[in-house]
């Protein structure tokens, strides 16, 4: 099963707002430097800030005509890279979500190769039993036959049987070993198919 990992991302605004304080800085220090009026001190210092509040409600009609745009530009800015960055995680998940659902799906196929390997086995088990305790069936009865060529014999279960009938209960067993050895082959067919899907899917 494949490993899957999201990487988790996010937006770093530090610089973005570095830079947007930069420029209000400038675009006020611009313009208290060049619009407004210098101002004498008692000291004689010449200083730059004015009394006159018109020129205080120009300062803010500028600093607001031009750093409002720039704050938008920057909220947008910052909020298409925020967009992307979320369309690229949920684009990641929907693949992680679609390889989990694949890597389960294969999983529990494998889960089910495997239980009909166990009751295959199982089965063949079973069959091979039964083929030698009718092997040792036929044996017997044989031995018997040999033995007790005339009079009564029995089988291992202490059924009474004459000679003639214990050689129709033979070729009887025989029959029934030929379709266990049948049943046998088929299920150990299935079995390579299963076991070679198996291998095939573990090497994917």
């Amino acid at each position: 099963m494949k490993n899957i990992i999201i990487k988790n991302q996010h937006v770093d605004t530090s610089e973005s707002i570095i830079v947007v304080l930069i420029l209000a800085a400038t675009i006020i220090g611009f313009y208290l430097l060049i619009f407004f009026p210098q101002a004498e001190f008692g000291n004689g210092v010449m200083g730059i800030f004015s009394n006159n509040t018109a020129d205080w409600g120009q300062f803010g009609d500028y600093v607001g005509g031009i750093l409002n745009p720039i704050v938008a530009f920057a909220a947008f800015y910052l909020l298409s890279i925020s967009i992307r960055i979320q369309q690229k995680e949920l684009k990641e998940t929907k693949i992680a979500i679609e390889e989990s659902s694949i890597a389960q799906q294969e999983q529990v196929k494998l889960m089910w190769r495997t239980t009909q390997l166990t009751a295959l086995s199982s089965l063949m088990d079973i069959r091979t039993t039964d083929i030698e305790l009718a092997r040792e069936k036929i044996k017997h009865l044989q031995d018997q036959i040999a033995i007790h060529n005339i009079g009564f014999i029995y089988d291992l279960s202490g059924k009474e049987y004459i000679p003639d009938d214990a050689k129709e209960e033979i070729l009887k067993i025989n029959e029934i070993i030929s379709s266990h050895v049948a049943q046998k082959n088929v299920l150990e067919e299935k079995i390579n198919e299963i076991a070679s899907d198996n291998e095939i899917a573990g090497e994917s």
